[in-house]
């Protein structure tokens, strides 16, 4: 069997749509456990209420926390009451295609205790996949160090039995959660593979998800180097100073970008640090994005990927099969 957990939180109007992809899925031997982190006496735990109540089927359970405690918290409820094999994520915003947990589960075999997968990125303008190439397979832990990480709980199933040995998601972070999580996983030798498949459509909100916002990000990383910088030496630590730097330039450059209006005081500061940290590429795009915008640079920079074959670009969604 494989539980679904489906944290919801202020997305009563994008539930019903994560929901229906779960359950029109062509592998059946799912339960869908939905955990609703909106806090009692809350306008959207009322509006997720009735959404509940119109949808029947006797796979779901609706567990409701007294208090909003976040995303980990929601998530560990759901692992808690899983009676699944395997644990599939999807956040209340995403949907998958009607074929994403049978083929998910057919890349599980002996000594794999993650699978990922690729997806689509829909920002209202265009969508395009976040990856094509070489997958990272096997023993991922000097690459995650380094900064590489799975885009989505929604594109993972993990073993039950991992969390069992190794623990659930940290509740003390409010960003860089799942990076923790498969950062423990993996340095405890879980393995993962690969799904060479667009199986997932994540929406991008920007300036809506915790993920992107500032403050929670500068906490969150913080947290995560104090956590996890004293437990390394070597190697490790070498890789993981790389990978710091890597998210301290992702974080600086969405605190530009997405929220340029709104952080005014930061701006200056962080464009500085930028180019004279990051690669080329990534200052050319920075250049562009403060000229034309984010949104038609992005665009642009998608075509081009395209074209050179390292990803791929769909306009719209006429090209996801939900």
């Amino acid at each position: 069997m494989v539980s679904v957990i489906i944290p919801t939180y202020k997305r009563p109007d994008k539930l019903k749509q994560a929901i229906k992809s779960v359950q029109s899925q062509t592998y059946d031997d799912l339960e869908i456990i939905i955990v609703d982190d909106n806090g009692e006496d809350n306008r959207f735990q009322i509006q997720t209420k009735k959404v509940m109540a119109e949808i029947y089927d006797e796979r779901i359970v609706y567990i409701c926390h007294k208090n909003n405690l976040g995303g980990c918290a929601a998530r560990n409820t759901g692992i808690k009451r899983a009676k699944g094999e395997f644990i599939a994520f999807l956040d209340d915003d995403d949907v998958w295609s009607r074929n994403y947990i049978a083929l998910m589960i057919g890349r599980f075999k002996q000594g794999i205790d993650v699978v990922y997968c690729d997806a689509y990125i829909y920002n209202k303008t265009f969508s395009v996949s976040v990856k094509k190439g070489k997958a990272i397979e096997g023993d991922v832990y000097f690459d995650l160090l380094k900064g590489w990480c799975i885009l989505s709980t929604s594109m993972v199933v993990v073993r039950k039995s991992a969390f069992d040995k190794y623990g659930m998601f940290d509740e003390n972070l409010k960003s860089f959660q799942d990076y923790d999580m498969w950062l423990t996983l993996s340095r405890n030798k879980c393995h993962f593979a690969f799904l060479p498949r667009i199986v997932v459509l994540k929406y991008e909100g920007i300036g809506e998800q915790v993920s992107v916002n500032p403050k929670i990000r500068r906490a969150g990383l913080n947290y995560f180097i104090k956590k996890w910088g004293p437990v390394m030496s070597g190697a490790e630590l070498s890789a993981f100073r790389i990978g710091v730097e890597r998210q301290k330039q992702i974080m600086a450059f969405n605190e530009i970008i997405y929220f340029r209006r709104h952080h005014k005081s930061i701006r200056k500061k962080t464009k500085k640090y930028l180019l004279s940290k990051a690669p080329i590429a990534k200052k050319i795009y920075l250049l562009l994005s403060l000229t034309f915008g984010y949104e038609i640079t992005s665009r642009f920079v998608a075509l081009v990927r395209s074209f050179l074959g390292v990803a791929e670009y769909h306009p719209g969604l006429a090209s996801f099969d939900e």
